[in-house]
This record gives structure tokens, C-alpha cells and sequence, in this order.
């Protein structure tokens, strides 16, 4: 299975990936792909990291919003994850 992870900047995107990968060897994951990618339907899930962790900026705010835009725009369809990791 193919899964593309994006997210804003520090919203844990990478370590999930990263304990993905390691915790299911059979998954392919790609951590921030470029989005050009998605539309080729390459991917089998394509999730997006949410802003539920305190303190989230101005700055993950607009990148947030601007990566469920472009997913909208391009028709592909994803769904959001939340949570702390390990904490």
C-alpha cells in the first residue's frame, strides 16, 4: 500500500512516516510528496496531518490551509489525522 503523509511544518509528519514505515514494512510511505504526484493516483490513501497540537503558529496555520486547498482543487480526496505520537 502507497500513502502519501503531508502536513505544516513540525506537525509530526516525518517521525509518522518514519514509525510507519518501520512498524509496517509492507507500506510505502512518502512523506510530503510533491503534489503534482497526487493526481496521478499513485497513491492508495493520501493523509494530511492535523493542527491539534498546542501552540500551533500563524505560519502552520496558512500552510495548513493552503495544502486542504490545493487538495480540494485538485479532486483528491484525503483524510485528516490527529494526535501526540508517543506522548
Amino acid at each position: 500500500m502507497r500513502i502519501a503523509l503531508l502536513g505544516a511544518p513540525a506537525t509530526g509528519k516525518t517521525r509518522l512516516a518514519q514509525a510507519l514505515t518501520q512498524h509496517l514494512a509492507e507500506l510505502q510511505v512518502s512523506d510530503a510528496p510533491p503534489l503534482a504526484t497526487l493526481q496521478s493516483q499513485s497513491f492508495d490513501r493520501v493523509l494530511l496531518t492535523g493542527l491539534d497540537l498546542p501552540g500551533s503558529t500563524p505560519e502552520q496555520q496558512a500552510a495548513d490551509a493552503t495544502l486542504r486547498a490545493a487538495l480540494q482543487q485538485m479532486g483528491v480526496s484525503y483524510g485528516v489525522i490527529y494526535g501526540m505520537g508517543g506522548q
